[in-house]
């Protein structure tokens, strides 16, 4: 501490007694302060300065955080119209170059052809019947079927013929007079089921004419075969007692009716039942008669 004072009191003496050396010595000192300044500038920081940099928290210089901008919705808008639309395909419009789009299946919608019908009476669909209005402007009046008799001795050809609106007229009586009796429940009665008093008969021997002239075929499983069933002469002669149940399923089949009865199969009398009253049905379609549970 003394050394000190000495030192600056001779610094005082020395100023005050000669001026021009104090300012020299002063120039001096500034040039060498700069000389210095520069040095550092351009010489890389050395590995102690940089240890003792980062010991110093003072060294770096304080940053203000950037400021949050929030853009106005109009803003936005601008800058999504300005950015330009990127050209990556989507899902949507996105087509497989390495597809052959020949290959893909076309729906076309199937026509069905149904083959002629063999009656005057009968639908082009299997399995139905004209309307009775529609058989009396077309001056559909009768239906009639040609029986060879099953004798040998006899061998006749005969036939016979049935007046539409009259057959129709005595089958809607009966149905009248029997829906809460012996239609009841569901089941063909029995005058449905053994058709034999209206099987047709030879008129030369009587001889009753068999099953399979009635039906047309012999062939009770072949589809060909049940398209050959003239179901408006077995409906009017109240015949249809005489198809199997096979052919009974083929006639519900193609007129949606439900075969079944409680989760089972129906009988040949409860298929029986309900092809006689969708038959008179397609014949008056809106006789509440004809309704069934």
């Amino acid at each position: 501490m003394e050394g000190e004072n000495e030192s600056s009191s001779n610094s005082n003496n020395l100023n005050e007694s000669d001026p021009q050396l104090s300012l020299a010595i002063l120039q001096q000192d500034e040039d060498l302060h700069h000389h210095q300044q520069d040095h550092d500038n351009n010489s890389p920081p050395s590995s102690t300065s940089s240890s003792s940099s980062h010991n110093n928290p003072s060294f770096y210089p304080y940053t203000p955080p950037p400021l949050l901008v929030l853009d106005t919705p109009n803003q936005q808008q601008q800058q999504q119209q300005q950015q330009p639309r990127s050209s990556t395909p989507t899902l949507l419009n996105f087509i497989d170059p390495n597809l052959n789009h020949q290959d893909e299946p076309k729906w076309v919608e199937k026509v069905v052809e149904y083959p002629q019908p063999l009656y005057p009476h009968a639908k082009p669909e299997p399995a139905k019947i004209h309307s009775l209005n529609y058989l009396l402007q077309n001056h559909i009046l009768i239906v009639s079927k040609d029986f060879k008799c099953g004798n040998s001795e006899c061998n006749q050809m005969y036939k016979v013929t049935y007046d539409i609106q009259t057959k129709f007229q005595e089958l809607v009586e009966f149905i009248r007079t029997e829906k809460d009796k012996s239609l009841n429940g569901g089941v063909a009665p029995e005058k449905w089921l053994t058709p034999t008093t209206t099987l047709p008969e030879c008129s030369n021997c009587r001889r009753k004419c068999d099953v399979d002239s009635l039906l047309g075929s012999d062939d009770r499983v072949s589809e060909s075969a049940y398209h050959k069933i003239d179901w408006l002469f077995l409906l009017l002669g109240r015949l249809l007692g005489v198809c199997e149940w096979n052919q009974l399923n083929y006639f519900c089949i193609n007129n949606n009716i439900d075969r079944s009865v409680n989760g089972m199969v129906a009988s040949t009398s409860q298929l029986l039942y309900r092809v006689y009253f969708d038959l008179c049905r397609q014949l008056q379609p809106h006789q509440h008669l004809f309704i069934t549970d």
